[in-house]
């Protein structure tokens, strides 16, 4: 799954008692409009997802959680990329999710926010 498929959760990681839901972006920045929205359509799916409880079905999931939503890019988006991703970082802030770009291999990350709230399993 990538960035296209965006009802979609891409690929989904635990790493101590953090959940990261990854968004992977194969596409180029030629359609900067095109691609923002997909962007956009797909992180509203995620949140979508965390804020419903579906998360609490994934296989290990503790009673608590930090959620970060990470955009994993093949591509280095262009200079007006910057103000998406901020105002994206906002609105997952506004929520207590964290999020984090980075462009190849994890060698150019872009932005990262960390999570501000724990998200808790429903009793």
């Amino acid at each position: 799954m990538t960035i296209e498929d965006t009802d979609k959760v891409d690929w989904v990681a635990w790493k101590g008692d953090r959940l990261l839901l990854v968004i992977t972006d194969h596409l180029e920045w030629t359609d900067f409009e095109a691609h923002a929205e997909l962007l956009r359509s797909k992180i509203e799916s995620y949140v979508t997802y965390i804020e419903s409880g579906q998360l609490w079905e994934l296989p290990r999931a503790p009673k608590s959680v930090d959620v970060v939503i990470e955009l994993a890019l093949k591509e280095k988006p262009p200079p007006a990329a910057t103000s998406l991703f901020h105002s994206v970082e906002h609105v997952l802030q506004d929520r207590g999710i964290g999020f984090e770009v980075w462009v190849g291999l994890r060698e150019d990350t872009l932005r990262m926010s960390a999570p501000s709230k724990r998200f808790e399993a429903p009793r």
